[in-house]
């Protein structure tokens, strides 16, 4: 079996921050943005205010080095920094983008009907309604996903 990690080849980072951001993975820091070099404290301000329309919407794209992943569990945390103290504002928004020559799951349409398959016979599939409160299912791949239910979304948990 190909260990999860092993097999990541490349991440990237597509990050929206206002003012300054600081990105920690497994609580190694991966990459920074509107940041000095140097040590970072909560108290520490960002290099300047993302004070336009443009830059508070701009989305910074991030290479992080696969160096820092585990097997199992990772943990992907973001330190948001204000350029002032007196900032009326603070946002960010993120995804993370894992790329692998191994498929490990995949999106089947087969007529009208969508399908979750993965390959990893020890994966978990979770299902939530609301991103927040996570349960294991018993479910096996494939895995049909009924679309005219509530809502609700799925992730796989690779051992």
């Amino acid at each position: 079996m190909v260990r999860i990690a092993d097999a990541i080849s490349a991440l990237t980072l597509n990050l929206q921050r206002d003012d300054g951001a600081v990105v920690y993975l497994n609580g190694n820091e991966v990459a920074r943005s509107n940041m000095a070099p140097g040590t970072v404290e909560y108290s520490t301000r960002a290099g300047g205010s993302a004070g336009n329309f443009t830059e508070e919407n701009t989305y910074y794209e991030l290479e992080l080095s696969t160096s820092a992943l585990l097997t199992g569990t990772n943990v992907l945390s973001v330190e948001i920094h204000q350029s002032s103290l007196s900032s009326s504002d603070l946002s960010f928004d993120l995804d993370l983008i894992a790329t692998s020559s191994t498929k490990f799951v995949n999106l089947l349409h087969l007529g009208s009907a969508a399908y979750i398959y993965w390959i990893d016979d020890g994966a978990v599939l979770h299902e939530s309604d609301d991103l927040l409160e996570w349960s294991a299912t018993d479910a096996s791949s494939p895995f049909q996903i009924l679309t005219d239910e509530a809502r609700k979304f799925y992730r796989l948990h690779l051992q």
